[in-house]
Parts: C-alpha cells; structure tokens; sequence
C-alpha cells in the first residue's frame, strides 16, 4: 500500500472529509499509533497492533467520540502528528 505523510487536519470537516472518500488515516498520539479504516460495514479505530482497543463506528462523527486515555478524538485530531493517509 502507498502512503504519503500529510500536514494536520485542518478542521474536523477536513477529518470527515477525509475519512468518508475512503483515507486509512494513521496518527500518533502520546507515543502511539492509533489507526481509523472505512470498511463496507463500518469505520474501525484501534490503537495499532492492538486489537482489544477496537471499536466500530458507522459515521465519522461516531468515530471522533473514540477516547484515547480520557481524551475523545475530536479533541485531539486537529494537533496529533499525522502519520499516514493512505490512498
């Protein structure tokens, strides 16, 4: 798969955006990797190589609320490093 490393959302419109034109979307947050997929039956967030941390959403507005550490994604995913977003 080719990834190419992208700047920061700019909003979460951009992360939405993003997300439903079908992006594999990596981040880093607190020194680890966390990773949203759009799948047929549903947008998948994990922490990377950790499959007990998996949840399924059915919009990108329902994945945001995904908490990492206390904290939901929609608070963090416009300052976390960007790692990935696969095309």
């Amino acid at each position: 798969m080719n990834y190419i490393k992208f700047s920061k959302f700019e909003d979460l419109d951009d992360f939405r955006d993003s997300l439903l034109r079908g992006r594999e979307i990596v981040f880093e947050y607190t020194g680890k990797e966390y990773g949203i997929f759009l799948f047929d039956d549903g947008i998948y967030v994990a922490q990377s190589e950790h499959y007990e941390t998996e949840k399924v959403y059915q919009t990108p507005d329902e994945a945001l609320e995904y908490t990492i550490d206390g904290v939901k994604i929609k608070d963090i995913i416009t300052t976390v490093e960007i790692v990935h977003r696969g095309i």
